[in-house]
């Protein structure tokens, strides 16, 4: 799949919570908001191991630091960042990071998740191109901003990451070249060839299908439908 069509299935998986389970979310509009930038940017995150995919110009210049490190680490393309394998060292690094506090006049305040979640609402704002270019980095940082003022427990953060990392992995595996998902346990290439090639016409069409499916859940979550 292309970074497009991975940003639209999160944003789709997102609503449909939504949609059945807005609780889950968090308490607040703004929690919820979040939670759902964590889900699209953790649908984008395994294609950090590719310095020309949309995570390395998302939040400039940690991005692109962080994807050269990663790519490096993970054997590059579609390497240990699309195994089940990858998607747990992404919860746990990111759950631990958030762990991480300071004292600021007072105040506990948590700078790698605040940085995390400015990363991801920038990193999918910027994917989904519904805002002007440049602006999703501006409202990453405000996001950022929200989670210092309300900041979400690590594991919240840690979970819809994680989610939005095997919806990633869905997609891929319903491409023709599919993923070792099993590595380093196992080699075996899982793959569900529906789409064909990523960036097929299959997959455009289901582009379509993704963007009224996440409108119909935001409109029942939003109480507009039964």
């Amino acid at each position: 799949m292309m970074g497009y069509s991975h940003a639209l299935s999160g944003a789709m998986a997102a609503s449909a919570i939504y949609a059945f389970a807005p609780e889950t979310l968090g308490p607040t509009t703004s929690a919820a908001a979040i939670s759902s930038a964590l889900i699209v940017g953790g649908a984008l995150l395994p294609d950090a191991d590719h310095p020309n995919a949309s995570a390395a110009r998302s939040f400039p210049p940690l991005s692109n630091v962080m994807v050269a490190g990663i790519s490096k680490i993970s054997g590059g393309h579609r390497g240990y960042t699309h195994t089940l394998f990858g998607v747990g060292i992404f919860a746990a690094l990111a759950y631990f990071a958030c762990l991480w506090q300071v004292d600021i006049y007072g105040r506990q305040v948590f700078p790698l998740a605040i940085l995390l979640v400015a990363f991801c609402v920038s990193l999918g704002l910027s994917t989904l191109k519904i805002v002007p270019k440049g602006t999703g980095y501006l409202l990453g940082i405000a996001a950022g901003y929200l989670s210092y003022v309300s900041p979400l427990p690590a594991i919240t953060i840690a979970a819809f990451l994680a989610l939005g990392c095997l919806v990633h992995l869905a997609g891929d595996v319903i491409t023709t070249k599919g993923l070792k998902l099993f590595r380093p346990l196992s080699s075996f290439n899982v793959r569900i060839p529906i789409l064909g090639d990523a960036g097929s016409s299959r997959e455009k069409a289901l582009d379509v299908v993704l963007v009224l499916a996440t409108v119909l859940f935001v409109a029942q979550g939003a109480g507009l439908i039964g």
